[in-house]
This record gives structure tokens, C-alpha cells and sequence, in this order.
């Protein structure tokens, strides 16, 4: 049925109508949609007031959204970006206490040149000049061959957007200390990872999506953060270590 009605409609037209169902089931039936209730289980691990916090992939700040939960129920404000355009609108009209970033993709350096974007459904990736997937050693062969479906039916939007590091970012908005990141890039995120400073930025959580968790383990390792648990089927929590 979801297919049917999905192939009614243009893309946008999709899109729009999506947010508003999603809208509807959070301000008349108080629901968080967000895979394995992973943003519950960690506000659980977090207990901690009027924190901050950085999600990167923020989609439109309502579904899939770990962030939103603490942001309503604890009172935390942060950074949100989301390079998809249409998603980007849905989600400053939707979070609009929180700073939203639109049109960036982070990499380990400032390269200064723009990379393209395809946005299927509610997720987005990059692509070269010739429409193939970047794809990093942790994102699975079966998730590429499911996109080319979702290609052929038509259900994607093509952009260019700008490639920056989140060092310049956090200096641009003058935010050098989080209380918590997200990281939900589908198979960019040790791309991601590369490009912060950590002797410049503070964060003391890490939650992260990843397909390969021993790359990531070993990567947060020699940056001092330790594996706390795992929240859900490729979503994995990491804490810095303190010095004594």
C-alpha cells in the first residue's frame, strides 16, 4: 500500500506529506519514531540535564531523530545538519531552537569543492560525476544494490553541496564542546571522524551508525574513547576516557 501510494505522488509531494503524518503522530500522540528506541536507551545511559548535542544526518528532526527526545524531555539544545535541501526545510521549521546547517557534507579536510548528493526516501549519499555511490569499506555490497532499486523507480533527488571539516565549522559557530554526537552518514563516518581535531573538540559521547564496528572500535580507540554498549543493530555508543 505504502509503494502504491508513494508511486502516486511526485517526490516532493511525497516527502511533504510523510513530514506531515510524522508531524500529527508526535504532537497528538506524544510518539517518538526512532529505530529501536535507541534515543530512550540513551537518554537512559545520559541522564544529565540541559546538555548539547551535534547530530549529524539529522533528516528532518523528527524521524529518526535521537536528538528530539532530549531536546524535549531534558532540555538540550546543539547542532543539526542535514545536507538534503528538502529535508533541511522540514527540519529549521520543525527545530527551530537549534542551529541547522543545510548543503554540507563532512570529510577529514577542507578540500574546497563540492561533491554530489542522491536523496532516496529519507536517506542520502554521496555519489561522483557519474552517478556511482562513494562507498567506504564499511557500507554492505546488498544496501548498494538495494539503492539502484530505489533508482530505477525514480524516488531520488541529485544535488551538489559544499564539503567542509566540522573544525571549521565549530569555529564558525563558535562551539567547541559537546555533550554528545550522532553520527548517522550511511558508511561516511569514519570520513567524518578524520576531520575533527579532537585536541580542539571536546565531546564526551559518541553515538554512531556503522556497518564495520571493528574499524570504527580500533578508530575511536586511538582517539581515547572507549565502547560502552551496543543500542541497536549498527548503532554503537562510545565514551571519552578520562585522564587521570
Amino acid at each position: 500500500m505504502k509503494t502504491f501510494l508513494k508511486n502516486l505522488f511526485p517526490y516532493k509531494i511525497w516527502v511533504r506529506i510523510i513530514f506531515l503524518y510524522q508531524l500529527i503522530n508526535f504532537y497528538f500522540f506524544k510518539k517518538y519514531k526512532c529505530r529501536g528506541s535507541i534515543d530512550r536507551k540513551l537518554m537512559h545511559l545520559i541522564n544529565k540535564d540541559k546538555g548539547t548535542y551535534l547530530e549529524v544526518g539529522a533528516y528532518n528532526g523528527l524521524a529518526e531523530s535521537v536528538s528530539l527526545r532530549f531536546q524535549v524531555e531534558k532540555n538540550w539544545q546543539g547542532v543539526l545538519i542535514e545536507p538534503n535541501t528538502l529535508h533541511f526545510k522540514h527540519l529549521k521549521f520543525f527545530r527551530n531552537k537549534d542551529i541547522c546547517i543545510n548543503k554540507v557534507c563532512l570529510a577529514p579536510e577542507d578540500i574546497k569543492r563540492k561533491v554530489y548528493l542522491k536523496n532516496l526516501n529519507q536517506m542520502s549519499y554521496i555519489v561522483d560525476e557519474k552517478d556511482k555511490i562513494f562507498s567506504s569499506n564499511s557500507y554492505p555490497e546488498k544496501m548498494i544494490l538495494n539503492l539502484s532499486k530505489e533508482t530505477k523507480s525514480g524516488n531520488f533527488k541529485l544535488e551538489e553541496v559544499e564539503v567542509t571539516t566540522l573544525n571549521l565549522l565549530s569555529q564558525k559557530y563558535n562551539i567547541f564542546s559537546y555533550d554528545l554526537m550522532i553520527i548517522d552518514v550511511e558508511g561516511s563516518e569514519i570520513a567524518l571522524l578524520e576531520g575533527i581535531d579532537f585536541s580542539i573538540l571536546e565531546i564526551e559521547f559518541f553515538c554512531i551508525e556503522t556497518y564495520n564496528f571493528e574499524v570504527l572500535n580500533i578508530f575511536m580507540k586511538s582517539k581515547k574513547y572507549e565502547f560502552i554498549t551496543k543500542l541497536h543493530i549498527n548503532d554503537y555508543v562510545f565514551k571519552r576516557i578520562e585522564e587521570i
